[in-house]
């Protein structure tokens, strides 16, 4: 195999100086958040499925309230107000589009099961 060398417009110009120092640490740390939302949601993830008492069904059931095979916008704000939660527009926006894989607007159970089951083998 041959390698060759990368093109970079400024042949001239270190990669490592693309960016200014402060903005290679807002990537870096913007990346570090990210991974670590994402390891915590996988950890919340596996336990909440070694609950032996909880299951994804009978939560997507829950929050069905209109028992039509799918979870709105409204749904999700009516289950966080009953809880103690006063989300904004946006942050219901934010929470379907997280769950919705078609982006039709609404959760599907299959939406809801991706989301809310584990992704990989859980050994933590």
């Amino acid at each position: 195999m041959v390698r060759r060398a990368g093109v970079f417009i400024h042949g001239h110009v270190p990669r490592c100086h693309y960016f200014s120092p402060e903005t290679r640490d807002l990537f870096f740390q913007t990346f570090r958040t990210h991974f670590s939302t994402e390891e915590n949601a996988e950890l919340i993830r596996a336990r909440l499925n070694r609950r032996k008492t909880w299951n994804v069904h009978d939560a997507f059931a829950a929050i069905d309230l209109s028992r039509d095979g799918f979870v709105t916008g409204e749904e999700f704000r009516m289950l966080l107000v009953e809880n103690g939660f006063f989300p904004a527009d946006c942050d219901i926006m934010a929470l379907v589009m997280r769950f919705d894989r078609n982006c039709d607007g609404r959760v599907t159970y299959a939406d809801f099961m991706e989301e809310l089951l584990p992704r990989g083998p859980c050994n933590f």
